[in-house]
């Protein structure tokens, strides 16, 4: 018999003590592409870089992210996170509708916060990786490039206020797999991404 679990911490006690654990190693990103350049519902270039960059190895989860209304979703997110002038109510606003827009279930309401969360998580690493130097095999989103003309000089400080935003998501992010308040962990989400891009960026120089 085997049992496939996502999180070998959500089985009881007394399941794990009868398993022997074997984990399964993520798909890479060749592997991930040449899978989906199989598919009837094959996207645009740029669109498998993000799927990609989104699905952490997982076929499942890049499968979901083919569904155009998600991509769309993700867009208008990366437009609102991106403008010159963030605001936190208007972000709020729009996740909040999407998760509570797309069902009744409420399941389905935190599967969909889920994923603007995990949205904001890809933007933010991606922003940092960009200011940190290294190579993305996947490409940038126009919306970080956008996002970064707000930082004129790019320093260690900046690295670490970035490393904050993402910092700030993850924990978003445990939360809504702990079965947090829907509500409430998004506005605290977006309230406290907006009071750490208010803060002032000190240079060491």
């Amino acid at each position: 018999m085997i049992l496939i679990a996502a999180s070998v911490e959500l089985l009881l006690p007394t399941i794990r003590s009868r398993c022997q654990v074997l984990p399964f190693q993520p798909l890479a990103a060749r592997d991930v592409k040449r899978i989906l350049a199989r598919t009837s519902d094959v996207p645009l270039p740029e669109d498998v870089d993000s799927i990609i960059a989104l699905c952490e190895g997982s076929l499942i989860t890049a499968n979901q992210l083919l569904d155009p209304e998600l991509r769309r979703q993700r867009q208008a997110l990366y437009e609102g996170l991106s403008q010159p002038r963030y605001d936190s109510l208007k972000l709020v606003d729009y996740a909040k509708s999407v998760a509570e827009g797309t069902t009744t279930v409420k399941a389905g309401q935190r599967s969909q916060a889920g994923w603007m969360i995990r949205f904001c998580i890809e933007f933010y690493r991606q922003s940092l990786l960009t200011v940190a130097g290294a190579d993305s095999k996947t490409g940038v989103f126009p919306e970080v490039k956008q996002f970064l003309t707000r930082f004129p000089q790019w320093s260690v400080e900046l690295l670490d206020r970035l490393a904050e935003l993402l910092d700030r998501c993850l924990l978003a992010d445990r939360q809504i797999e702990g079965n947090a308040s829907l509500a409430i962990c998004l506005e605290a989400l977006f309230d406290d991404l907006g009071k750490l891009l208010r803060e002032p960026i000190a240079n060491s120089d």
